[in-house]
């Protein structure tokens, strides 16, 4: 013969599925057609394979199980666990985050108050220079040293020259 069976039609053979018809038809190709054997012939085995031992389980199977179910103990505190381990390594991303902040916060200031002490010794310099070069005119407020002159150069209404200390400065 030519034509070959299909693999379904075989595999409903090897499982008893087949009308009386058709496994008569089934079982006169067969003989002659050796691919068709071939594959029944692995059909059965595997089929057989399977049914060969049915499984049985352990007499103490339900007992174990049940007892499994019965306590709390390992799951619930593996549960606990991993919830204490959430808890914990969250406390420590906050804390990580806090250090962080304060790290930046700390550096930011000071390297601000940096700049702001080299103003300030940058002025006190200037303010040393200006008074040991002028004493005498650079503060409008001195008083003379003549007894009995004006000691403030404002009081008389008019401003002497004395009191400019950027006119001093401009002549340089």
């Amino acid at each position: 013969m030519t034509d070959h069976l299909s693999e379904e039609q075989i595999s409903a053979s090897v499982d008893g599925q087949l009308e009386a018809e058709e496994r008569r038809l089934l079982e006169a190709h067969l003989p002659g057609c050796e691919k068709c054997r071939k594959i029944f012939e692995e059909m059965s085995e595997v089929s057989r394979l399977f049914r060969h031992e049915e499984l049985t389980p352990p007499t103490d199977l339900w007992r174990r199980i049940s007892t499994e179910l019965d306590s709390p103990g390992r799951r619930s505190r593996q549960w606990r666990l991993s919830w204490a381990r959430k808890k914990i390594s969250a406390a420590a991303a906050a804390i990580l985050l806090v250090l962080a902040g304060s790290a930046w916060l700390f550096l930011r200031y000071r390297s601000e108050d940096a700049f702001r002490r080299m103003a300030l010794q940058e002025l006190d310099r200037v303010h040393t220079v200006l008074t040991t070069r002028h004493s005498g005119s650079y503060n409008p407020f001195r008083t003379s040293s003549v007894a009995g002159s004006n000691s403030n150069p404002f009081s008389s209404g008019r401003l002497s020259e004395a009191a400019n200390p950027f006119r001093t400065l401009a002549r340089q």
